[in-house]
């Protein structure tokens, strides 16, 4: 396919800038949608049965990795009451990977839906959906020529003509980003396939790739089908292989939260080096719109600062089997606006009127002491980074819920730049303060502008106080 006609694609099915800034009607894009599509379908994905009934190739894959690969301390340590902040100077933090920004929601209104069209109804987080109902064959076996027989099936029936339209409406109308439309096509595939999940990892393959999306299956052990995903951030709990200098990782079928460590070898279709396959993956959430059921209620305090509100129910669903990723991802995210702001209109007048240092140090007092510390081990049994809201959810938090919570206070309360610093069993951050002759543990950093450690997790510690045995330690910056 020409590049060209791809780019038209991927604007048209994954509603890019063009069907926003023109304002379509969601008719308009539908219709432009659908002919696009097929074009793309003419070009491409009449070839791809062809590419599935070729012989799979053997991949071995690479073990899952770990977000802190030791183990946390499991009770956060107590900073010395000191008159004097210490100098000491960390060593220089490593190059830092830039996060990719989140693309703008679309503003465009759902169609309504046509009432004659029979329908199945499926759970999508706290909301209740529906989509077209369909006749369908099943997956007869993981063998190669039987999964292209069914993508055949697929196509001769112009199921994505008939699905697409409805999921994409969902898509729009709840803000979805390229993961959470991957559990939405896969929710809807499990719901026509309620008893046959290999057939619905087949669907789902068939679905995501006809809306535009870099997405590969696969079968593990002979007997279980696979979704190979390729994901801009890195992905953690989860296996993945290399095809054609791309990283994929290994998603299994089934409900629930996935931690799969290591699986062997596992084998897929080989496609031409130099066909365009669509886009891949981002984890960054903006403003999802799924609707909340109900809300959670908290209260949260350290004497100084004070807190109330309620958590909406749709942030901690969609927050609770989130793939685990880098915390940038996290710190960049947002679940609910109205949380946020929320919060930030709280904050802001129990601040107000104070330095830049003092206003630091309260905001690290508050979330040292009006939030429990506990590993995520102690307290879910794996590792899970909270997205902002979570930390006002859950009973306790850790080190880079903490490190999250408060790069978001002190960016929106004080406009100020902070870096998150990844250790290997620890999360902080470090702050530029506008007056740069202020003493503190912390480094220069690329235009020598000078970050002082704020930790959130070393109990009682002010801006410019590390924990002691971190001092010597090289960290890396994380840009979000």
């Amino acid at each position: 396919m020409k590049k060209g006609l791809m780019t038209l694609v991927l604007l048209a099915i994954c509603f890019g800038n063009v069907a926003a800034q023109n304002d379509e009607t969601y008719q308009q894009f539908r219709q432009q949608m659908l002919s696009d599509y097929s074009d793309y379908r003419g070009q491409i994905l009449q070839d791809y049965a062809k590419f599935l009934d070729t012989v799979w190739k053997d991949f071995d894959t690479f073990s899952a990795k770990s977000l802190y690969p030791h183990s946390k301390p499991k009770t956060a340590p107590k900073a010395p009451v000191v008159d004097d902040t210490p100098v000491v100077s960390i060593p220089q933090p490593g190059k830092p990977t830039p996060q990719p920004e989140p693309s703008a929601p679309i503003q465009i209104k759902p169609e309504v839906p046509n009432p004659i069209q029979a329908k199945i109804s499926f759970r999508f987080y706290t909301a209740n959906v529906q989509a077209p109902k369909l006749t369908v064959k099943r997956l007869e076996s993981t063998r190669a020529n039987d999964v292209s027989r069914l993508w055949k099936d697929y196509q001769n029936a112009d199921l994505a003509d008939k699905v697409l339209p409805s999921l994409n409406q969902l898509r729009i109308a709840y803000h979805l980003n390229d993961w959470l439309t991957y559990v939405l096509v896969r929710n809807y595939s499990d719901a026509v396939y309620p008893d046959n999940i290999n057939s619905s990892m087949v669907l789902s393959h068939y679905l995501l790739v006809n809306m535009g999306m870099n997405l590969r299956i696969a079968c593990v052990g002979g007997s279980r089908m696979a979704h190979l995903v390729p994901i801009k951030q890195m992905v953690y709990g989860h296996p993945f292989l290399n095809i054609d200098g791309i990283r994929y990782y290994v998603f299994l079928g089934g409900a629930g939260r996935e931690n799969i460590g290591k699986i062997g070898s596992i084998s897929t279709c080989e496609l031409p080096q130099n066909t365009n396959l669509g886009k891949s993956f981002s984890l960054v959430l903006n403003n999802p719109q799924i609707p909340s059921q109900d809300e959670d209620a908290f209260s949260k305090t350290d004497g100084h600062i004070t807190v109330t509100g309620s958590v909406p129910s749709a942030a901690i669903a969609i927050a609770r089997d989130y793939v685990e990723t880098d915390v940038p991802v996290y710190a960049s995210s947002c679940l609910s606006p109205a949380f946020h702001k929320n919060i930030i209109q709280q904050v802001a007048p129990q601040i107000a009127g104070l330095s830049e240092m003092e206003a630091v140090n309260k905001l690290l007092h508050f979330i040292q002491f009006a939030f429990k510390y506990e590993t995520d081990g102690e307290q879910f049994g794996y590792e899970k980074p909270y997205f902002v809201e979570e930390n006002f959810y859950y009973p306790a938090n850790d080190c880079e819920d903490r490190a999250v919570l408060l790069a978001f206070l002190v960016r929106n309360l004080l406009h100020l730049d902070v870096h998150l610093l990844y250790y290997p069993n620890h999360e902080a951050t470090a702050i530029r303060f506008s007056d740069q002759s202020i003493k503190g543990d912390g480094y220069f950093y690329q235009d020598n502008s000078k970050y002082l450690i704020c930790d959130p997790t070393y109990i009682g510690a002010k801006a410019g106080q590390c924990m002691p045995q971190y001092e010597d330690v090289k960290p890396s910056v994380e840009l979000w």
